[in-house]
């Protein structure tokens, strides 16, 4: 029997623009639930995603009867540092489920199952697509209590979760060199999950590097038919992360047909590969610079006011 995966998606907010990319990158993955928290109207069901009206609040209390603390996050962003506790604060969610697991809006999803085959989840407790830190974009977790109640090995856990600001503890608490902390030799420091799941005897974790996210790693993207290559070293990988190009005037953002290849360069995403002579490509170019001068006046007047408001 196939496994079963669920991936939840708390997000607060009017959706941007580049939300449809990861929609539709879900659709296409439908050995996989998605189920989305969110507090805008007129989402509706469609396929393996699932829209559950929530507000801050709603997860405020949420979170607060599951966890037994007060939990009282004021800004959407906070929830990032919750996300390890999904396996208690969503519990009556993930019932049935083998795998449950959280991701960022501004990805563009591959073939899951082609990448993270069941043969090679049923190997692993936790998985990560990034190789030094557990990585928020995207992660998996096995619905099983010692996972499920993995954040609790740290008694700083109330600590993070209590405290107003973003720590990152969903990642590695901002220590970028991927060295985990140990428990038994940690002094005032806090851990993250990702120090804890080294620490803990029996989990098996699996730290990937199978995602494009910087502007630096974008040479010339390819996705086909739900595959994701690398078209300069041949390599597939598992997403695509918008991250810092998403809110990059330079970076053209169109609508997308995605029942044809998609490319994407430092310039920006295209369903003609825009590199190359054509029509289409000729065109593309057009509608890319009447957005960049569009961009470029908007920066222009927010830089105006900022220096009119001092």
């Amino acid at each position: 029997m196939q496994l079963r995966k669920v991936i939840f998606l708390t997000y607060y907010g009017s959706w941007p623009a580049y939300a449809s990319y990861f929609f539709e990158s879900c659709k296409r993955n439908s050995s996989y639930t998605f189920i989305v928290f969110t507090d805008q109207r007129g989402s509706g069901e469609e396929q393996n995603i699932r829209f559950v009206s929530s507000t801050l609040q709603e997860f405020n209390r949420t979170a607060s009867a599951a966890l037994g603390i007060p939990i009282s996050l004021e800004r959407p962003f906070k929830v990032c540092d919750l996300r390890p506790a999904y396996g208690e604060i969503y519990r009556e969610w993930i019932a049935g489920f083998d795998f449950w697991g959280f991701c960022d809006l501004d990805i563009m999803l591959g073939n899951l199952d082609d990448y993270l085959t069941d043969d090679y989840l049923n190997r692993l407790d936790v998985y990560s697509s990034k190789p030094l830190w557990n990585s928020g974009s995207f992660s998996l977790y096995r619905n099983s209590p010692a996972v499920n109640q993995l954040f609790r090995a740290t008694a700083d856990w109330q600590t993070v979760f209590l405290t107003k600001a973003y720590l990152g503890f969903d990642e590695c608490l901002q220590r970028w060199d991927g060295k985990p902390i140990s428990i038994a030799k940690r002094t005032s420091e806090v851990l993250s999950i990702y120090d804890l799941i080294h620490a803990v005897p029996g989990i098996r974790a699996v730290y990937d590097d199978c995602v494009v996210e910087w502007p630096k790693d974008i040479t010339k993207l390819r996705w086909s038919k739900g595959t994701w290559l690398n078209l300069t070293t041949n390599k597939e990988f598992l997403y695509f992360h918008l991250l810092l190009m998403k809110n990059s005037w330079r970076f053209y953002q169109p609508r997308l047909d995605f029942t044809k290849d998609i490319f994407v360069t430092r310039l920006g995403l295209s369903n003609h590969d825009h590199t190359k002579f054509s029509l289409p490509a000729v065109s593309w170019w057009m509608r890319r610079a009447i957005s960049c001068a569009f961009g470029i006046s908007a920066s222009l007047n927010l830089k105006l006011r900022k220096q009119l408001g001092r």
